[in-house]
């Protein structure tokens, strides 16, 4: 998307999350964005994003760059994106603005004045949802659930004013939606549905979608339509008039139904495939057909009459069921072919002559621990895996491998002092009695000795152009394995 605005004489800018890789040639720099501002993987103090990010005062990544922003994190997201528009129109250029927030994702860290009100209604008592009634999410939690989301409100509405004091009001289209099911406040409300983020019922997916252009002056009102984030490419096409082959896309343009012309789409068959691991399991999917929902190809619902998805009418409606059972293995077959091409990191050439991987980025993990958050790493637990890494040219590379990343500047063996936050407190990273450190590329192992004050285990290897699996593991004094190497950094010497 931003390289088509891009090439049409669009000013394009990232601000907030990306989770679509943090190595050339995955981030938004590399994908059409002029500018972006960043935290590291899917959401602030996971493995990738810089050590110990709390929402307050926290180091960004600007276009490749860190670098740190004063204030909370919703606030910065919002305040440098006017900033752009600002400047974008100054320079008389139309702006593309991708806004996706950190917030309300876990970790929930907020200033208490957004939090308090809902803290005090929800002691005064509630009735919780039936479907989530022995969940563990208490009071506390739910408020700052809330309470991330009272700022992201009152963002918005700054955000308005800028653009009416702008100008920018009447011809800037702005598209609000979210990009999973409910999460910290299903307990309290979930609009009737079944299921949370991660579930394949409704509730895991079914997200808002609020559009609104001024000057086309839409008419205020609900589409019933089955649409998917899909169609939000080919929608913009149409509404700015850009320049692109329309050929290709997996969703269709929305602009004709947005706009009150038609009353509906042609009907179309939707998969909704869920996957937490490196590659996707096969039935772990919804298939959406008008009213009609197969959950996991094994359960039918009519959305309609049954918006809960309480009563699985497989058996009343069986050519309904065998027809999206038969679209998904269709499906299935076609997609095979990307979902066997695994990514390489490449690094050597001048894009990447130097690379960060973290163990966010692992295949092939083993033991135990979240590989996606920080307090894994301050747990010190027995996480290990393998990147895929692509040498482009032949040439002498340094690897240093550690347990906590540069910006920590804390000995392999060492232990970190617990780190508190507004709301929550990332616990004491405990020593570990690490002696060797193990590099395997491929078959290749060297064994290296570790010094109580080395902040990095440190090799280097002539390698030659070619795809290779990169292995570091942390061993005790009896050479037996502790953990992977959660961080490490490869550069090209020459």
């Amino acid at each position: 998307m931003p390289e088509i605005f891009k090439t049409n004489g669009y000013a394009t800018g990232h601000f907030g999350k990306w989770h679509l890789g943090d190595n050339y040639p995955f981030r938004p720099i590399d994908r059409g964005f002029d500018e972006s501002i960043k935290f590291g993987g899917a959401s602030v103090a996971q493995t990738p994003d810089y050590w110990a990010n709390d929402n307050v005062d926290d180091w960004y990544e600007h276009n490749g760059v860190m670098k740190q922003y004063k204030g909370y994190c919703t606030d910065v997201w919002f305040e440098e994106a006017k900033k752009f528009m600002a400047k974008s129109n100054r320079k008389g250029k139309p702006f593309f603005v991708y806004l996706p927030l950190n917030a309300p994702h876990e970790p929930l860290i907020v200033p208490a004045q957004y939090s308090a009100p809902y803290l005090a209604k929800l002691d005064k008592g509630y009735t919780p949802e039936p479907e989530f009634l022995n969940s563990m999410d208490n009071n506390k939690h739910i408020s700052e659930f809330y309470g991330m989301i009272a700022s992201i409100d009152e963002n918005v509405a700054k955000l308005d004013s800028f653009l009416k004091e702008n100008g920018l009001f009447e011809n800037t289209i702005v598209i609000y939606m979210t990009d999973n099911g409910g999460t910290g406040g299903v307990r309290v409300f979930n609009s009737g549905m079944r299921g949370k983020k991660g579930s394949l019922y409704d509730g895991g997916h079914r997200v808002p979608y609020f559009i609104r252009w001024p000057k086309e002056n839409f008419t205020p009102r609900d589409v019933g339509a089955l649409a998917h984030a899909q169609d939000i490419f080919p929608t913009l096409i149409d509404f700015c008039k850009l320049t692109a082959k329309k050929e290709g896309f997996d969703g269709v343009s929305l602009a004709e139904i947005i706009r009150g012309k038609v009353d509906t789409i042609p009907d179309r068959i939707l998969v909704m495939q869920n996957s937490k691991d490196p590659t996707a399991t096969k039935y772990n999917a919804t298939v959406m057909f008008n009213k009609w929902r197969l959950v996991g190809n094994a359960e039918l619902y009519n959305i309609e009459k049954d918006p809960g998805q309480k009563d699985n009418v497989a058996r009343q409606h069986p050519e309904i069921f065998e027809k999206l059972k038969q679209h998904y293995e269709e499906w299935w077959k076609q997609i095979q072919d990307p979902l066997n091409k695994i990514p390489y990191f490449p690094v050597g050439d001048k894009n990447c002559s130097s690379i960060t991987l973290t163990c966010f980025d692992w295949y092939g993990f083993e033991g135990a621990g979240n590989l996606t958050i920080q307090n894994t790493v301050r747990e010190g637990k027995s996480l290990n895996g393998f990147w895929n890494i692509e040498i482009v040219e032949d040439g002498e590379y340094e690897i240093l491998c550690s347990r906590w990343p540069k910006e920590a500047q804390t000995p392999l063996v060492s232990d970190v002092p617990e780190h508190k936050t507004l709301t929550v407190t990332y616990p004491r990273g405990i020593a570990l009695p690490i002696a060797y450190c193990e590099v395997q590329i491929d078959n290749q192992k060297q064994l290296i000795d570790i010094k109580k004050s080395d902040l990095f285990s440190a090799t280097s290897q002539q390698l030659k152009r070619g795809k290779y699996k990169l292995r570091a593991t942390f061993l005790d004094l009896d050479k037996k394995p502790i953990c992977g190497s959660y961080y490490v950094y490869i550069n090209r010497i020459k």
